[in-house]
């Protein structure tokens, strides 16, 4: 009988090309990483003729010149067109039309943007197309924030069992608040005015010696809490044609500023009941946009404390630094009920009321494999 303290002891074979690929062969047969990527670019704008007029019905398409993805549509019948859930990136959009030439336009679309792009088509004459290439505007009345991209080492190397990305900015240098906001200011959409986070982490002792030694080693637990207010929202009307306030075709736009103050803090049991109601928001003028300020009202805070329990094993056949890790994460480890966010479109059933939560506690299992 072979017993395991016998096993620890036993001399390290040195291993060949081959015998490793072949147990790499085997591990990845176990193990399996499924990546998904969410992207939130916009581009939309309208097709346009000489006179500037709509044109229903044109073909618009646009070009990834990067890698190669085209999406082709039809502008509706208010002549627009609007491109969704984009990645980053150099773009081409083109439209065509019967009896008009056919028009290019070049642009950069970054992470997170809202970028509107009207396409003027000129009167054909004879088999022609004209390509331009878009500068830089003044300003982007299309989209106010101000935005960076982070790399997927970014993300994956936060210090955060859940990868919050807000917890990213928080212990990014040269990120800090701004205080109060001044005239013509808004929150930003990852705001957080006040936040406290505690991390630590333990490393268990072990025995010296022995099969007791390969048992009790190596354990760690680590331990994060976070507690921070909520981040900032405002009130739109979207989705149907009577949120179409300033008549530009897009049933997108923003209400009124309300007479009563809805601001600050508000208990779980206020968000649950609505902290307010779509009477509550006057109907801007028509033809006119809303005066609501951008981001004025705040969303549940949250407080959360998550664990891991890690167990950590030299495996001497993988190298010098083979590893063999097994993980135990238990995210809201006290199953607190953290509020999910406020339903900010007018024309919900469920306006002004949070109507989900976050995830209750949760416990996984993990694996991983070092050399």
């Amino acid at each position: 009988m072979v017993c395991l303290e016998d096993l620890v002891r036993r001399p390290v074979k040195q291993i060949t090309l081959f015998d490793l690929a072949v147990r790499l062969f085997v591990v990845a047969m176990f193990l399996a990483v499924s990546v998904k990527a969410q992207f939130t670019s916009n581009v939309q704008g309208f097709v346009l003729d000489p006179s500037g007029a709509v044109l229903v019905g044109a073909t618009v398409s646009l070009r990834n010149s990067d890698t190669g993805v085209q999406n082709v549509m039809k502008t509706g019948d208010s002549g627009n067109y609007r491109f969704s859930s984009l990645p980053p990136g150099n773009y081409v959009i083109s439209a065509e039309a019967g009896g008009f030439k056919k028009a290019e336009v070049s642009f950069t679309l970054s992470t997170g943007e809202t970028q509107g792009i009207d396409v003027h088509l000129a009167v054909a004459t004879a088999a022609a197309a004209v390509k331009v290439t878009a500068e830089a505007a003044p300003l982007n009345v299309d989209e106010s924030r101000i935005q960076a991209t982070l790399s997927a080492d970014t993300v994956r190397d936060l210090p955060q069992l859940n990868r919050n990305i807000y917890d990213v900015l928080a212990v990014t240098p040269g990120v800090v608040g701004t205080g109060t906001r001044g005239p013509g200011e808004a929150d930003a959409d990852w705001d957080v005015r006040q936040r406290f986070l505690l991390s630590g982490t333990y490393t268990f002792p072990g025995l010296n010696s022995g099969v007791g030694k390969v048992v009790t080693s190596g354990w760690e637990l680590t331990s994060i809490a976070a507690i921070h207010t909520g981040t900032p929202f405002w009130v739109i009307c979207s989705g149907a044609p009577s949120c179409d306030y300033n008549n530009d075709g897009l049933f997108y736009d923003i209400p009124n500023q309300p007479s009563t103050n809805f601001t600050g803090s508000h208990s779980g049991q206020a968000y649950i009941n609505g902290i307010f109601s779509a009477s509550d928001f006057p109907v801007p003028a028509v033809g006119t946009e809303g005066n609501l300020r951008r981001n004025t009202y705040g969303n549940p805070g949250l407080a959360q404390v998550d664990a891991s329990v890690l167990k950590n094993n030299r495996v001497p056949w993988l190298g010098e630094q083979g590893n063999l890790q097994f993980r135990f994460d238990f995210l809201n480890v006290f199953n607190h009920v953290n509020l999910g966010s406020v339903d900010n479109n007018l024309v919900d059933a469920t306006f002004g009321r949070v109507t989900s939560a976050l995830s209750a506690r949760q416990i996984q299992l993990g694996l991983r494999i070092s050399f």
